[in-house]
């Protein structure tokens, strides 16, 4: 059977197989883009030279993902959705109560960093001494178990503003997930002369060069820093955010439990529970 569909949009082609891949029967209405179905049925887009049309066969159930276009990709955050603060646990270490602002009290990023490095070079405080605070540091309850299962329903990238310094003991913690973060300058003493980002705003650069790759982005971040990467991303949901930042940008649900994560990213993948 084969129908069709000459005013069939790339996004309606779109649309159609993800209806197709949640339900595994076509549920789109005739009126709405002009195709036929049965139940049962799967609706597969091709493209023609001439447009787009759609042919309706019968598919088992295990060839379904072959078919998918955009496959589903998770952004994380890392701090405050994986693992704890890192800077709130160095000022808690070292008594330095300056140094618990983090990217969730400040938007400005640049200001808050130059702010980090002016503080730990009045205390003398270098890369060994945090380094040795992140030793002690273990993952948030519950997170690497939501991250394993994670990581068998999608493809995952950790994408941090932290640094490659900072993350290494961490991310053996978590079974070494793939991570974009930036790095730090450090000179032979172990005093962080600078740090060098990635690129500015790279979390959301990071989510548009993945959907150009034709990824459907799922992300959950917890912070001011994080808002332009769920704004970027096919669904973005905040993770334990402040209050302050939660009411700021409403228009990321928010979520409190990695059950409740879970259920978001299930709904607007989707994936399987």
């Amino acid at each position: 059977m084969h129908t069709v569909c000459p005013s069939l949009t790339r996004r309606e082609y779109i649309l159609v197989t993800r209806i197709q891949v949640k339900w595994n029967v076509v549920t789109a209405k005739k009126d709405h883009i002009g195709i036929c179905s049965t139940v049962q049925e799967q609706e597969i887009v091709h493209e023609t030279d001439l447009g787009y049309h759609a042919a309706s066969i019968q598919i088992p159930f295990s060839m379904e993902r072959d078919f998918m276009i955009q496959p589903v990709l998770a952004c994380l955050d890392l701090e405050g959705v994986l693992i704890p603060e890192i800077w709130i646990n160095v000022a808690e270490k070292t008594g330095i109560a300056d140094l618990r602002l983090t990217t969730r009290d400040v938007p400005d990023y640049g200001a808050l960093m130059k702010r980090r490095l002016g503080i730990l070079d009045q205390h003398k405080l270098g890369l060994p001494d945090i380094q040795s605070v992140i030793g002690a540091m273990r993952p948030l309850d519950g997170a690497a178990e939501f991250l394993g299962w994670l990581r068998e329903r999608c493809q995952v990238i950790i994408v941090s503003d932290t640094f490659s310094e900072f993350a290494l003991p961490l991310m053996r913690q978590l079974a070494y997930p793939a991570i974009f973060c930036n790095r730090l300058e450090v000179d032979a003493t172990g005093r962080i002369v600078n740090y060098h980002l990635r690129q500015p705003d790279q979390k959301r650069a990071s989510v548009l060069a993945l959907k150009s790759l034709q990824f459907r982005v799922l992300a959950t971040g917890d912070a001011y820093n994080d808002t332009s990467m769920l704004g970027a991303a096919d669904a973005g949901v905040f993770f334990r955010p402040p209050d302050a930042v939660a009411k700021q940008f409403p228009q990321f649900p928010v979520v409190q439990t990695y059950e409740g994560l879970k259920e978001q990213f299930c709904k607007a993948g989707p994936l399987e529970r």
